[in-house]
C-alpha cells in the first residue's frame, strides 16, 4: 500500500511526539522507541526503493514488449506486402502458363493438320504413282508379243 507523502509526514510527526512524551517519562523506553522509529524508517525506505525498482523494471519490460510488438507489426506488414507481391507474381505466372499452354495446343493442332495434309498429299502422290505404274505395266503387256 502506497502512503501519500503528506500522510506519512503527519504519522511520523505524531510518532515523534509520542516518542518525546515517552522519553520524558522514561528515557529507556524513549531510546527503544527511537530505535523502533529508525528501523521503521529504514524498512519503509527499503520498501520504497524496492517498489521503485520493481516499477522501473516493469516499465522497462513494458517498453521492451512494446518495441517487440512494433517490430512484429512491421514484420507482419512486410510479410503481408511480400505475400501480396508473391500472389501477384503467381497470378501473372499462372496467366503466362495458360497462354503458353494455349499457344502450344494451337501449334500442336496446326502441326497435326499440316501432317494430315502432308499425309494426304503423299497418299495422292502414291495413288498417282500407282496409277502410272499400272498404266505402264498395262502398256508393257500390250506391247509385248505373246
Amino acid at each position: 500500500m502506497v502512503m501519500s507523502p503528506i500522510k506519512e509526514q503527519l504519522y511520523f510527526q505524531c510518532f515523534n511526539e509520542i516518542i518525546r512524551q515517552i522519553t520524558i517519562k522514561n528515557p529507556e523506553h524513549g531510546n527503544v522507541m527511537i530505535r523502533i522509529r529508525d528501523d521503521l524508517k529504514m524498512s519503509i525506505d527499503g520498501y520504497r526503493k524496492l517498489q521503485e525498482s520493481m516499477i522501473a523494471k516493469d516499465i522497462r519490460k513494458l517498453l521492451l514488449k512494446e518495441k517487440e510488438k512494433s517490430n512484429l507489426e512491421k514484420m507482419v506488414q512486410q510479410l503481408m506486402s511480400e505475400n501480396e507481391r508473391l500472389e501477384a507474381e503467381f497470378a501473372e505466372t499462372t496467366k503466362m502458363t495458360q497462354e503458353l499452354e494455349l499457344e502450344i495446343a494451337d501449334k500442336r493442332e496446326e502441326q497435326a493438320l499440316n501432317r494430315a495434309k502432308e499425309l494426304d498429299d503423299i497418299k495422292k502422290e502414291m495413288e498417282i504413282i500407282k496409277d502410272r505404274l499400272r498404266s505402264e505395266i498395262a502398256r508393257d503387256r500390250r506391247e509385248r508379243p505373246k
